[in-house]
């Protein structure tokens, strides 16, 4: 799994993590949060970079100037899908008064990045339906079930019907392997569209 940084805003002249920053969520301890599901608070950044010597994002949220951190973990349908994060150039500057409040935004932005995934599932399903009328009816047909027709009768002046018996159709089915068969039966009907035309 890895963490990539989404989005990122800063009113420091020297931004090491930005947008596409991304980084193995092993390498950081940002695991612990989302896991926990609880913010974390670290009132000193520098302590905490000497307790951790071995973190890869302390030492470039000090070089920007960072002081003070809280992280809150996002989570939508109680797994975690990430973290947001906040620096402040002070030390000692987050309490647990300001997790109430920035847990509220994080659960929000939680509830928006939610509806898209599951806007962005349900436009994939709509695609797959698509596709599959498409390979059932012709093209005018579906688009005009798309567009709410529930019963569609045309009139035409002149038609032609063709009814076929493929003699020995079901034993050949037998044997013969399914994309073979519809190699087969795509081959015939489409030289029974030539003759009808």
């Amino acid at each position: 799994e890895w963490v990539v940084a989404r989005w990122a805003r800063s009113d420091s002249d020297n931004i090491q993590i930005q947008k596409g920053f991304r980084l193995p969520l092993a390498h950081t301890s940002l695991s612990v949060v989302m896991q926990s599901k609880r913010p974390r608070i670290l009132n000193d950044l520098e302590v905490y970079y000497r307790e951790h010597p071995k973190s890869k994002t302390t030492p470039m949220i000090l070089r920007e100037g960072g002081r003070s951190s809280l992280t809150c973990p996002l989570t939508s349908n109680r797994k975690s899908i990430g973290v947001l994060f906040f620096t402040s150039f002070q030390t000692n500057t987050y309490q647990n008064v300001h997790c109430a409040t920035f847990m509220e935004l994080a659960g929000q932005l939680s509830t928006i990045v939610e509806k898209s995934s599951l806007y962005e599932q349900l436009l994939k399903e709509q695609q797959r339906g698509d596709t599959l009328l498409l390979n059932i009816l012709p093209p005018t047909i579906a688009d005009r079930l798309k567009d709410g027709e529930s019963t569609i009768a045309d009139h035409y002046k002149d038609v032609s019907i063709l009814f076929a018996d493929l003699v020995g159709f079901t034993a050949t089915s037998s044997i013969v392997a399914p994309g073979v068969l519809v190699g087969i039966l795509n081959q015939i009907y489409t030289q029974f569209d030539a003759t009808a035309a």
